[in-house]
């Protein structure tokens, strides 16, 4: 089955860098679609609307944060064809017996929470539309649980169980969740890739945002991109006790400050 991305209208959220800003770029200077793109920081949202070229006139941006539950911004829009839920914090790699409730929630609430808040807001909109969808974008975190990333890694497996069970249930949408392996992005902005184990298979924003793209052309329901990805997803179904604790060993063995108290 195809999903033709050509000229959709599409709402991206947290779109000011990382994975959504590469989309937002791809998507209207490839697929000419118009976005909507979602995000709290105006300097961002500057810096993106200038990357975009002769594109500018193909994105809308909306400032928004999507934990406010107040998404009246979005009233005046007509139409949408493809929700793409790609905000969300990660807060730096640290021991699950040292994360409070405080902290739990506040990643949830953004990560998980507000995700289905404002997939529910838009869903009169995306049921109008004839191939209406909507696209998570969780984590192979989700896929494999990382050591030092217990409220991170639990806002994306439920991301992951939402979404790949509203995808079963046949509900008239297309739903797609995606399982990104490490990305070069802010949203570890704890770590450096400039060289070591994990720049080795850490993917670029736009390479990760093809492969998105090309899979959701394709109306695949489950995405991973990137190697690590693939190779956690494995690991986990033949080793779901020790494959996490090897997962640990080669991220200390890299010698990141980040997973130094992992």
């Amino acid at each position: 089955m195809k999903y033709c991305l050509k000229n959709k209208t599409i709402i991206i959220s947290g779109a000011t860098g990382g994975i959504g800003g590469a989309l937002v770029r791809l998507l209207t200077q490839k697929y000419k679609c118009k976005v909507y793109g979602l995000g709290r920081n105006k300097e961002k949202m500057q810096a993106l609307i200038d990357s975009l070229d002769n594109n500018k006139e193909l994105f809308t941006p909306v400032f928004l944060d999507i934990t406010s539950r107040d998404y009246s911004a979005l009233d005046n829009i007509e139409k949408v064809d493809l929700l793409i839920n790609n905000a969300g914090i990660m807060p730096p790699f640290t021991p699950t017996l040292s994360c409070g409730e405080e902290d739990f929630k506040k990643v949830m609430d953004c990560n998980f929470f507000s995700q289905i808040a404002l997939t529910n807001y838009l869903l009169p909109l995306l049921n109008k539309s004839e191939n209406g969808g909507v696209c998570f974008i969780s984590s192979a975190d989700a896929l494999c649980p990382i050591a030092g990333t217990s409220a991170y890694g639990a806002s994306k497996s439920a991301l992951k169980a939402y979404g790949e069970t509203l995808a079963s249930e046949n509900s008239g949408l297309y739903v797609s969740t995606v399982y990104p392996g490490f990305t070069k992005t802010d949203l570890f902005s704890d770590l450096s890739f400039n060289d070591g184990l994990i720049s080795a298979f850490a993917s670029p924003a736009e390479k990760t945002a093809k492969k998105i793209c090309k899979r959701l052309s394709k109306k695949k329901s489950r995405i991973i991109t990137g190697m690590d990805a693939h190779f956690m997803n494995i690991l986990y179904k033949l080793m779901p006790v020790s494959g996490p604790k090897l997962v640990r060993k080669v991220l200390k063995k890299s010698g990141k400050d980040a997973f130094k108290n992992i």
